[in-house]
């Protein structure tokens, strides 16, 4: 991603590195490179955007939050996305959670990763 600012007449660029997706065979280990939110805050009733990179040989990812599971949609090898619309929360349930993402080959084998995501 290239971004270009211009502040009193001078262009400056920032580019952002996008990981790699690890090229592997269908039986190694699966591996997530990267998890990434829209934001690590949401209201209840909002909606929530993500992505991850993992290896090439990952069949799925599932996001998970308590009792709520999430299928990502795979839009590349090794690359996957998500928008989802976060259901309304009880504010007696709304707080910080932990959030776990599951990449699986098709052998069933997992790599995991968390995060934390507040509910307001």
């Amino acid at each position: 991603m290239i971004r270009v600012l211009t502040a009193l007449g001078l262009a400056l660029a920032c580019v952002a590195a996008v990981p790699e997706v690890p090229m592997l065979p269908p039986d190694a280990p699966p591996q997530i490179v990267s998890l990434n939110l829209s934001s690590n805050v949401v209201n209840s009733g909002g909606t929530l955007s993500g992505s991850v990179i993992a290896s090439s040989n990952v069949a799925s990812v599932e996001l998970r939050v308590v009792t709520y599971g999430f299928n990502m949609s795979k839009v590349a090898p090794g690359e996957f996305a998500i928008t989802t619309r976060i259901p309304r929360i009880p504010k007696i349930w709304r707080g910080t959670y932990t959030l776990t993402a599951i990449a699986r080959n098709t052998h069933g084998d997992q790599a995991r990763r968390t995060t934390t995501l507040t509910i307001r």
